[in-house]
């Protein structure tokens, strides 16, 4: 009977098992570590299931001897630093390749974090609401960013990216609410959705190279984002992606593009202008719902496909012009949520790029009231162009960067430009 008591009043005392292998003291604060990797590393963890184990300013070692034993210290565990409200710095040493999930969460005042230069990921909700953090700056040995991994840091006013950050985790960013700029390099290639959600101070951000998707509301809510320049690997924009982006005024879209989410500009009110690129496959509804302030919309697709008639305002669709390219016309004014535009008028192309496998330098062509320009860095290049039955309207060099030639034919006329060896039709 005594037994059965003494174990019913065991299972009612809180557990309270020691977390850790060994504690070793660094400049007079206690660091609690786990052995890992066969006994071969230390991982830094916290004291007992109480967590808030540490306090002040914590520098970690790069190795620990205990009983005559050195080993290196080479990853900051989960919940490491777990509610250490009293948490001020850390200083993460050139030996740690790994933060782990929830490590510094709810770390209120920590102030300061020192990355090593060998971490390579930071876990889900890593500094999640460290709200005193105001900077961070990610190594370039990087290339993980989990979700929600620096959510509600509402005072981060600066992230510097290193450059091989591939992922931005869902909601990595999201409430950060101080953030002012974001720069992602040409390593990123996956933006999460959510990552940079309600950033309400976010300005301007640059969008690297090899990003091919923005996920769902990727930077819904950044109110005060007024530029945003798009890498020319994007395939898709995902819902919501930039809705609520009161002061977006211009947004590039690349000619990589293929599809363009539900509501994925909505409510950016004062965005003035939008060019969608021939390479679109879809466009969800709403997409560019309330953008009051939209002066000019363009269409360089070639084979128009139906929208919904709620993807633009009414207004837009009653009093500004929708541009497209040369003989589509009568196809926009047949396709449904196109033909809602009362002013539909062809425009020849602006630029059409030319290249070729044996040419690296580009070539740019556009055409006005008849007149060819070609723009090449080639210069003193012989540019001819002719009707597509080969008939010779004219020829120029290329000086001074560009070469234009008259061609005294009527718009929409289609020719064959030819830049040295390389041919390409073109639309005057």
């Amino acid at each position: 009977m005594k037994k059965l008591i003494l174990s019913t009043l065991l299972l009612t005392l809180p557990m309270l098992a020691s977390a850790y292998d060994i504690a070793v003291k660094n400049n007079d604060v206690m660091i609690y570590y786990r052995y890992i990797n066969n006994n071969w590393e230390l991982e830094v963890t916290y004291k007992d299931n109480n967590y808030n184990s540490y306090s002040g300013d914590v520098n970690i070692p790069e190795k620990v001897t205990y009983k005559g034993q050195t080993l290196p210290v080479t990853s900051i565990g989960e919940k490491a630093f777990y509610e250490c409200e009293e948490l001020n710095s850390v200083a993460i040493p050139n030996t740690v390749t790994s933060i782990g999930r929830s490590a510094f969460e709810n770390c209120y005042y920590l102030t300061s974090v020192n990355i090593g230069s060998s971490v390579t990921s930071i876990g889900k909700w890593a500094f999640f609401e460290c709200s005193s953090l105001t900077e961070v700056n990610l190594p370039n040995s990087v290339n993980t960013i989990g979700d929600e991994a620096f959510y509600d840091c509402y005072n981060l006013s600066s992230v510097t990216f290193g450059n091989s950050v591939n992922t931005i985790g869902g909601n990595a960013f999201c409430n950060c609410f101080s953030l002012a700029d974001v720069d992602l390099p040409n390593s990123v290639t996956t933006i999460e959705y959510g990552a940079f959600q309600c950033c309400e101070g976010l300005t301007s951000v640059t969008i690297g190279n090899s990003v091919e998707s923005i996920g769902n509301y990727a930077f819904a809510g950044c109110s005060k984002l007024a530029w945003v320049k798009i890498g020319n690997s994007v395939k898709s924009i995902g819902f919501e992606a930039f809705c609520g982006c009161y002061e977006l005024t211009d947004v590039n879209l690349p000619s990589s593009l293929t599809s363009i989410g539900y509501s994925a500009f909505e409510d950016c009110l004062v965005l003035k202008s939008i060019t969608i690129p021939n390479s679109v496959e879809s466009i969800g509804e709403k997409a560019f719902q309330y953008c009051y302030g939209l002066t000019s919309v363009t269409s360089k697709m070639v084979n128009p496909f139906p929208i919904n008639d709620n993807c633009f305002i009414e207004e837009v669709y009653n009093n500004i012009t929708l541009y497209v390219p040369n003989g589509t016309a009568g196809k926009y004014n047949e396709t449904a949520g196109w033909s809602s535009f009362l002013y539909i008028e062809e425009k020849e192309p602006a630029v059409t790029s030319v290249n070729s496998a044996t040419e690296s330098i580009p070539v740019l062509i556009s055409s006005r009231d008849g007149f060819l320009m070609v723009k090449s860095e080639l210069e003193g290049q012989s540019v001819a162009v002719y009707t597509v039955d080969g008939k010779a309207l004219g020829s120029a060099k290329v000086k001074g960067g560009q070469a234009i030639i008259a061609t005294n034919q009527p718009k929409g006329t289609i020719v064959v430009v030819k830049v040295g060896e390389r041919s390409v039709k073109a639309s005057l």
